[in-house]
């Protein structure tokens, strides 16, 4: 399967979780109901004389039901925060150049390679400080807001193929689109162990009116207290359904992830090695955290103690995991981490991008190869020490994109530097120090440094980061126009969220391209205007390859950068498969002179980001432009 059935498969999944979570209440009821009733026949404190009494079915049914739903609102209104909140809610710090070692770098680094050589923006990685279980997570709403968790014990004990290894899977989790549906997951099951919360506080608070008080209203107190003792029992009963619905979404979906981290870095040695490892290990792979069980679909390896049948395992047995990616297994695990040498990877191809056909564009969407993953890894590594550094931390990372943003007029240069000298103290000599560096890196490198700098960005408070976005316009407009690369450049950052803010929610799906004509006729219309090709042509290529006949070319004064993003916005809520035929019509219109600019190319991919399609820049390139940068 390509990126977009991945994705298709992710979303179809969302209504099979449903479908398990409705059957689920509806148990749940049939359960509640007959603690209810049986709990009053048997102390004889109401009319009830017979289990079977429909109005009382509708009450509990009714109560059930709201109770469930309350504890699912709740849940999924304390994760608004997105994949930050997990970190955070499981003891996560957020990492950043600034305060890790030589071994938190290495892992940055490793992370910083995969977004490069995927397209993606560079996810925010938290560590587990206080874990010393071997595992790790992808956690949020959308790529936007994801990031990466990984426990100290991962750090410390897995060798670097192996942590790439772990990496490359929780990228899969990403890539896939499986990283909502498990956020949707710990609502939903929060909302099944209510019940059992509510008996187990009913009982504390029986036992403390018996210490304090009477013994009056003995039938009552009864009775209440079977309902709490039934209500534990039906809750016990949540747990066992909680697990059974992980199970059936979660464990072919590691599968999938496992199968897809051998793909990215052909070294099946990685992650094997580190399954290996936490075989090996006396701390395996659990969490000590005590909201781990809530979390315990979303990460690598088992977060908790098999007390189960394996039906009710969120994740399938080691062995079976590690046969399925070397069949030849001795079954022996390691202590600590001996991973064979990786393969030796193969050097991208060097095909001229006037080369390309909007099949082989699409087929780019999502994917990581070895090639592109070596050459992320050399054009980081190449990168000015100035550069380097400031990538790493929110302060140097605000410098590296508005020095991007300076003219090369005179004129509109020098009324940046004036607006940056207004901004905060200190902050126009962080641009002045890093910006000849950026310079001789190049236009191609111009989006990549953006995406590498997103994550120390998220890092912002979200007061900075407002003040960071002004000061981005500010820059934008003075010179009155807002060109091909500034709009490129914005796009990517508009949907960025600091991780103590609350990202943005994809809104309800969208299955017909007729529901977004317009939209449609905008987005083609404003890539064929900012083609270098005749602007015609390239809509009437882009317009063919859509099946939505029709399309007229709209006007230059209607193809402006506000009406662009409200419609990529709307656009980005279509279905995978939609997307899929979307983005090849972009990239039919891009490529009709089969000449393509770095401006196009990088206006063709903010596109794609902006739609949820992460397309891989150059890396090749990349890395030739870093060593003669650095040279």
């Amino acid at each position: 399967m390509d990126f977009f059935e991945h994705q298709d498969v992710a979303r179809r999944q969302t209504g099979r979780l449903v479908l398990l979570f409705t059957l689920a209440v509806l148990t749940l009821i049939v359960a509640a109901y007959l603690v209810v009733a049986g709990a009053i026949v048997w102390t004889e404190a109401g009319r009830f004389r017979s289990v079977w009494d429909p109005r009382l079915l509708l009450a509990v049914g009714l109560g059930t039901l709201a109770v469930v739903s309350g504890g699912c609102l709740f849940k999924l209104a304390q994760l608004r925060g997105g994949g930050a909140a997990i970190a955070e809610h499981l003891g996560g710090t957020l990492l950043n150049g600034g305060n890790c070692d030589a071994r938190g770098r290495m892992l940055l680094n490793i992370v910083d390679e995969m977004a490069l050589a995927s397209g993606l923006r560079s996810p925010v990685v938290y560590l587990l400080r206080d874990e010393t279980g071997i595992n790790a997570f992808a956690a949020g709403w959308t790529p936007e807001d994801a990031v990466i968790g990984v426990t100290q014990g991962a750090l410390e004990r897995l060798d670097r193929d192996q942590l790439q290894g772990v990496i490359a899977h929780e990228f899969s989790h990403i890539l896939n689109g499986d990283m909502r549906l498990n956020l949707k997951l710990v609502g939903l099951l929060h909302g099944i162990l209510v019940l059992g919360l509510i008996g187990h506080g009913v009982l504390r608070s029986m036992r403390v009116r018996r210490v304090g008080g009477g013994r009056k209203g003995g039938g009552g107190v009864a009775a209440v207290l079977a309902i709490a003792l039934g209500l534990i029992i039906v809750g016990f009963g949540g747990t066992l359904l909680g697990g059974l619905i992980q199970a059936a979404v979660c464990r072919q979906r590691e599968f999938l992830a496992d199968a897809s981290a051998v793909q990215f870095t052909r070294n099946p040695g990685g992650i094997a090695g580190a399954l290996k490892v936490i075989g090996g290990s006396g701390s395996g792979s659990e969490l000590a955290s005590p909201q781990a069980g809530e979390a315990s679909h979303m990460v690598f390896a088992r977060a908790q103690k098999a007390s189960l049948a394996s039906p009710f395992a969120t994740h399938p047995p080691l062995d079976e995991r590690i046969r399925r990616i070397e069949p030849s297994w001795d079954g022996r695990y390691t202590p600590a981490a001996s991973a064979a040498p990786a393969a030796p990877l193969p050097r991208a191809s060097a095909r001229p991008a006037g080369a390309l056909d909007p099949g082989h564009v699409v087929g780019l969407v999502g994917q990581l190869t070895p090639a592109r993953i070596a050459e992320a890894g050399s054009a980081l590594a190449g990168l000015p020490p100035a550069v380097a550094d400031a990538i790493g931390e929110p302060y140097g990372a605000r410098a590296v994109v508005l020095g991007l943003l300076l003219a090369s007029d005179e004129p509109t240069r020098t009324r940046q530097w004036e607006l940056l000298a207004a901004a905060e103290p200190g902050l126009i000599d962080e641009v002045r120090r890093v910006r000849p560096a950026v310079v001789d890196l190049g236009t191609r490198w111009r989006l990549p440094l953006v995406d590498l700098c997103i994550a120390p960005l998220r890092a912002l408070t979200p007061a900075q980061w407002e003040a960071f976005r002004a000061l981005l316009d500010a820059l934008i407009a003075a010179d009155r126009r807002v060109d091909l690369s500034e709009w490129s450049l914005r796009r990517i950052l508009l949907r960025v969220t600091p991780v103590q803010g609350q990202p943005a929610r994809p809104g309800p799906s969208i299955h017909d391209l007729e529901a977004v004509r317009d939209e449609c006729a905008l987005l083609l219309s404003s890539l064929a205007r900012a083609s270098g090709a005749d602007t015609e042509a390239a809509f009437d290529a882009a317009s063919r390859a859509l099946p939505l006949p029709g399309l007229t070319l709209l006007p230059e004064e209607r193809c402006d950068p506000e009406r662009l993003d409200a419609a990529l916005d709307r656009l980005a809520t279509l279905v995978p498969l939609r997307k899929r035929e979307l983005v090849s019509a972009c990239a039919a219109g891009v490529l009709v002179d089969q000449r393509v600019s770095v401006e196009e190319a990088e206006c063709f991919r903010a596109v794609a980001g902006a739609l949820g399609c992460p397309v891989p820049p150059d890396v090749e390139r990349l890395a030739a432009a870093a060593r003669g940068a650095a040279g």
